[in-house]
Order: structure tokens, then C-alpha cells, then sequence
């Protein structure tokens, strides 16, 4: 359980939430959102904030509300707090930092923006997170010349790798059609010299004359 103080008044017990209600809430509060219903879903994140001792889901919390306070309610300063109280409770996720980067950079906060673009670059996120915070410094004008070169050779590696697959593709591609037509004629080969196409059986005159599909081992004559 947990105690939230309220002052003078006496300290107000808040249930934990179950897993399930958990989730649950955690969709209403999206559709909400995209609902418009902002104040409504601001509540929800209040409620899931509240409701789960896990340093994690809260942090997911505080993200999704300064989210929803930054781009639907263009309140950028409440945003950047949530974002910094869930990169408090859980240093490992990716989001609130990206976000904060995000709304530093569009609130006019260019130094703020280029410090959090790069301690993205500096952790162990995907290339087209990586590549994307590049250009936010290159685009801020704080993208260093070691910086630059090393995002060079990283894009020349990740062409290079592609080019690579499609290669591969392309060989695995031409390597199955030439075994498909293989075995196309070897089967139409077969057919016309009276064998059994499925196990490749010569059958008699007779059976070829009847044209029944009565092959003693697999029915498989057929013209």
C-alpha cells in the first residue's frame, strides 16, 4: 500500500494495482489521449503513478503523462519534469530520454537538447536512434568533427551490410528457381517417358493406356 501525505489532512491510503489492472488502465489511458479527453487521461496517470511500488511501470507513467503534457497540452516545462522523474527511476529506459531530448529541442533549450542527443549516441541503442540523434546535434550545430567521422563510417557500414543481404537475397532467390525449373523438367522429362511422376517408377503399357491413378505404390500417373 502506498501513503500519499496530503498536509493537515489524515495520510490517504492508495490500493495497489494488480498487473491486470495495471494494463488495463494503462490502455484506457492511451485511447483517452487519443480520444482528447486529455484531463481524464492525465488522472489515469496520476492513478497509475500511485498505484504500483515498481520503479519501472511508474517511470513508464511519468513518461506517458509528460507525453501527453507536452504534445497535446503544449506544456512544456510539467513535460520535461516527468521526463527527468522517469529517467530518476528507471536509468536504463531509452524513452525519457529521447522525449526530453525531443521537447529540450523544440522549447528552445538547444544546450540542454544537444547534452541528452548525446548521451544518446553514447548508449547502446540502435542504429536509426543512433543516426537520428546525430543529425539533432549536427542540426543543433554541436556535432563534433570525430562525431561526424565516426557517423560517416557507421553509415558507410550499415550500406555496405545491406548491400551485402541483398546480394544474398538475391543469390538464395536465383539458386531456388533454377532447382524449381530443374525439377520441373526433370519431372516433364519423367511424364513423357511414361514414369510415375512422384516416384519416378516406369509404368507399363497397360497402366499407361487405362490412365487410372491405380499406381500400386503411389497413384501418382497422371497425364
Amino acid at each position: 500500500m502506498l501513503v500519499r501525505p496530503t498536509g493537515g489532512v489524515a495520510p490517504m491510503m492508495v490500493r495497489q494495482l494488480s498487473m491486470q489492472e495495471y494494463v488495463r488502465l494503462s490502455a484506457e489511458v492511451h485511447d483517452l489521449a487519443r480520444a482528447g479527453r486529455h484531463q481524464e487521461a492525465l488522472a489515469g496517470c496520476r492513478t497509475l503513478i500511485e498505484g504500483d511500488d515498481s520503479p519501472a511501470a511508474r517511470a513508464t507513467a511519468y513518461c506517458t503523462r509528460g507525453v501527453i503534457l507536452w504534445q497535446d497540452l503544449h506544456s512544456a516545462d510539467e513535460a520535461i519534469a516527468d521526463f527527468s522523474r522517469a529517467m530518476e527511476l528507471d536509468r536504463k529506459s531509452i524513452h525519457p530520454l529521447l522525449w526530453r531530448a525531443k521537447c529540450y529541442e523544440q522549447s528552445g533549450h538547444h544546450d540542454a537538447a544537444a547534452a541528452d542527443w548525446r548521451e544518446i549516441t553514447q548508449r547502446d541503442v540502435g542504429e536509426e536512434l543512433w543516426f537520428e540523434a546525430c543529425d539533432a546535434l549536427r542540426r543543433l550545430g554541436q556535432l563534433s568533427l570525430e562525431e561526424e567521422e565516426l557517423a560517416k563510417r557507421r553509415a558507410e557500414e550499415v550500406a555496405a551490410r545491406e548491400d551485402r543481404k541483398l546480394k544474398q537475397l538475391e543469390a538464395e532467390r536465383a539458386r531456388q528457381t533454377a532447382e524449381f525449373e530443374k525439377r520441373r523438367s526433370v519431372q516433364a522429362t519423367r511424364r513423357s517417358l511414361g514414369h510415375c511422376y512422384l516416384c519416378g517408377e516406369r509404368l507399363s503399357i497397360f497402366q499407361k493406356l487405362l490412365r487410372k491413378d491405380s499406381h500400386r505404390r503411389c497413384w501418382g500417373y497422371r497425364e
